[in-house]
């Protein structure tokens, strides 16, 4: 058996698995804490560090996630690896300067 190997280390403090995003969510992905083999699977899938993703279903079973025009389902213990921080959205700003 092969030693955990933790693909990336985040240095975001707010970084939190994907897992627990809500839906409709924006996230950023940071970092993902699994071995190799899972690592480059999900790199494969475009997954990879400062990708944007938005969680499309999250009722239980696995996570449906929209990245890069075209939409994956991930299980919960895959998804928990994947560490993501928020994206924060501007309000849009009025015509009359307020």
């Amino acid at each position: 058996m092969q030693p955990h190997i933790t693909a990336s280390v985040s240095l975001e403090p707010n970084a939190r698995p994907l897992s627990s995003a809500r839906r409709g969510q924006r996230v950023r992905l940071v970092s993902i804490k699994a071995g190799h083999r899972l690592s480059r699977r999900l790199a494969e899938l475009g997954l990879t560090p400062g990708v944007v993703m938005q969680v499309v279903h999250k009722n239980g079973g696995p996570l449906l996630i929209a990245v890069r025009g075209t939409r994956l389902a991930l299980g919960r213990g895959v998804a928990d690896k994947i560490q993501v921080v928020p994206i924060e959205v501007d309000a849009p700003k009025r015509d009359d300067g307020r």
